[in-house]
């Protein structure tokens, strides 16, 4: 036998042997980092103690070390499920690919008014797979939202948890009530269905 065209079949096969391995990897990465975020979130988040915030006035390193003081940029935090992220006032869609809150100035010019606040987030993205609202799905009824708007701190409670379709818009609508509608996409790799939770303030 030719000994070059065997040591091309072996090269033909090696590198055919490379890309099925490669192809495998990748696949089983496509299959698994949607569900990384929750892995690590049953092993160590749910365990950690979720950001204390303090009244900037009342704040001591010297008595609470451990308390951060209310943040300067408006923040979204549900302590619950330690969702701490910023939110970021716009109505372009891309606002949110980095993860961050959307605040979509539809009825109010601030959650401390009376309307209908809304904001929205990634649950999950390849570019971003522990998006702003991915534990979203494990808020409960009754559990706490903080809104920190302009160093003030706006308490509310989730009264209502729903799925509804991607094209359901009423969502957003103004029912003439103070209130905080927060939205992301569900399941968790999809965008066919909206994960929608109503809060009422405190």
């Amino acid at each position: 036998m030719d000994t070059t065209v065997g040591k091309r079949d072996t090269l033909h096969r090696k590198c055919n042997d490379a890309l099925t391995l490669l192809v495998v990897l990748t696949a089983f990465y496509l299959l698994l980092v949607p569900f990384l975020p929750s892995i690590k979130y049953a092993l160590f988040t749910s365990k950690a103690a979720p950001v204390t915030y303090v009244e900037p006035s009342i704040y001591s390193v010297d008595s609470d070390e451990k308390a951060t003081p209310y943040p300067k940029e408006n923040r979204i935090v549900i302590p619950s499920v330690h969702i701490d992220e910023a939110i970021i006032e716009g109505n372009d869609l891309g606002i949110i690919e980095n993860g961050g809150a959307w605040r979509k100035n539809l009825w109010v010019e601030s959650p401390e008014d009376s309307g209908n606040t809304v904001i929205v987030g990634h649950r999950f993205t390849y570019q971003n797979p522990e998006g702003a609202f991915y534990h979203l799905d494990k808020v409960s009824v009754g559990d706490e939202i903080i809104v920190f708007w302009e160093q003030k701190k706006l308490t509310y409670k989730v009264s209502n948890i729903k799925v509804v379709p991607d094209t359901e818009v009423s969502v957003e609508n103004d029912r003439g009530i103070r209130e905080l509608t927060i939205y992301t996409c569900t399941p968790l790799i999809t965008a066919t269905e909206r994960l929608v939770l109503t809060a009422l303030p405190l």
